[in-house]
């Protein structure tokens, strides 16, 4: 009998739902590599995907957080190497009113970590 009480207590500090988790998943509308030299190739993978959370705050702003993989692939004659590429966006959003669709603005900035056979490359 103790249990349930104990167990509705501990319910009660999640009920506002101020913290979401999730994936995300994307396909880019462009090229993040191109190739303009004749033997080289380089592709990029169609897909971009990870996981994200976002903080709620008040007056409709939230905190987001994110890590995002993509997939790189290069070589040149014939030989080939391939890559893979992080990137830690953290945004601050606003969300606008809305009932069907709820647009929102976000500002922030992107850490992207590249790593490779060929070596590592850090950039903010």
């Amino acid at each position: 009998m103790r249990v349930i009480p104990v167990c509705l207590l501990a319910v009660l500090p999640f009920e506002a739902q101020t913290i979401s988790a999730g994936l995300k998943v994307g396909v880019p509308l462009t090229a993040l590599v191109t190739a303009n030299s004749p033997g080289y190739q380089a592709s990029t993978r169609r897909y971009t995907l990870g996981p994200a959370i976002e903080l709620k705050l008040v007056h409709r702003l939230a905190l987001e957080a994110g890590a995002l993989y993509k997939r790189l692939e290069f070589g040149y004659s014939g030989a080939g190497s391939s890559a893979g590429r992080w990137e830690f966006p953290f945004l601050v959003k606003y969300r606008f009113r809305g009932w069907l669709w709820r647009p929102f603005v976000g500002a922030g900035a992107s850490l992207n970590w590249v790593n490779g056979s060929g070596g590592r490359f850090a950039e903010l």
